[in-house]
């Protein structure tokens, strides 16, 4: 008994193309977190004049780098 390729397996010329079609879309969203990530450090190490220079106290600062990477 031979094993069948699945339906959405399709070759091209020069062989498999790709299975996964939103590989760019996982990247963007990876690279979207990691930007979070670091963009949440960066402000939770900001003293109060940096923080008033950007409109923000203390508690909107530690409330939004209290948020895990995942989130928006």
């Amino acid at each position: 008994m031979s094993a069948r390729m699945p339906t959405d397996y399709v070759w091209q010329a020069h062989g498999p193309a790709r299975p996964w079609r939103s590989a760019p879309l996982v990247r963007a969203s990876l690279a979207e977190a990691w930007r979070r990530l670091h963009t949440r450090r960066w402000l939770a190490d900001l003293d109060e004049r940096m923080l008033k220079d950007i409109g923000a106290n203390r508690a909107e600062a530690r409330a939004e780098s209290a948020k895990p990477f995942w989130r928006a």
